[in-house]
């Protein structure tokens, strides 16, 4: 049976509140997740604390050097488009005219990064081993063959920006890494629990979702809350209803529907 007095989920708490609690010293190593670029799986980064807000704390990004070379100049320095130069003999369109390599500096050879040890990520970050994304070249390499002048070795960019700084939510943001992986592990485990859930099921929770975040953003009594509940678990297709907090009420309709329906109390 659905209890009305059970506790609020503590994420509406947080949100809620919306107030940063300056937990984390500027300049110290902290840990948030990103989606892996073109895929909604999820992965461990860090940064280092620049500011707070209000409800939001701002991260300086950082990742590796550059170790990529093309005829052992680092790809920084590599002078793009390179001189036209003669085909190969025997050149086919398959023919590997360049290739880039990667290789550790000097001054890298012997140096490990755990993303688990904030000292060691501090002192990579003091000697420029990581370095902030703009201070890299993120280009690609191609060759542009040309049937007059030969071939030669061009740069080319995608569309991506890559940025020095985010700012994210004060709580989607760990001071460990194993804060973050336990996160991260509780929401693969969410999405599994979640893809076992009948129609009915789901829309069930999601309605419970915002009866919690209703009665606590405004003071709703046990009560009331109740009532509200009572009256939508009543409608036909429950499975197809979704809600809303809209203006201080729930609002509800049918997914196939424009129009939202206030419930009052």
């Amino acid at each position: 049976m659905f209890d009305c007095s059970r506790p609020i989920d503590p994420r509406l708490v947080a949100r809620a509140q919306n107030l940063n609690p300056k937990s984390f010293q500027v300049g110290s190593v902290v840990y948030f997740l990103k989606n892996k670029k073109g895929s909604s799986e999820k992965m461990i980064c860090f940064g280092t604390v620049i500011d707070h807000y209000c409800s939001e704390i701002a991260i300086q990004l950082y990742e590796s050097i550059d170790c990529r070379f093309i005829d052992e100049i680092p790809v920084k320095d590599y002078q793009t488009p390179s001189p036209w130069q003669k085909l190969p003999k025997g050149w086919s369109w398959d023919t590997k005219l360049f290739e880039v390599e990667f290789k550790f500096t000097d001054e890298m050879k012997d140096r490990v990064f755990d993303i688990k040890d904030k000292d060691n990520i501090l002192e990579l970050i003091q000697d420029n081993l990581l370095v902030k994304p703009s201070e890299n070249d993120h280009a690609n390499f191609r060759s542009e063959v040309d049937s007059k002048f030969g071939w030669r070795i061009v740069r080319e960019y995608d569309n991506e920006w890559y940025s020095d700084y985010i700012s994210l939510p004060f709580y989607e943001v760990y001071n460990t890494y194993e804060e973050a992986q336990a996160e991260l592990d509780a929401i693969l485990e969410e999405n599994r629990r979640q893809a076992m859930l009948t129609d009915l099921e789901w829309s069930i929770e999601q309605i419970d979702y915002n009866l919690d975040k209703w009665a606590y953003l405004y003071s709703i009594t046990p009560e009331a809350k109740k009532q509200v509940r009572d009256r939508l678990m009543g409608l036909d297709n429950l499975e197809d209803v979704v809600t809303r907090v809209a203006g201080g009420y729930i609002e509800w309709k049918y997914d196939r529907n424009r129009r939202w329906m206030r419930i009052e109390v």
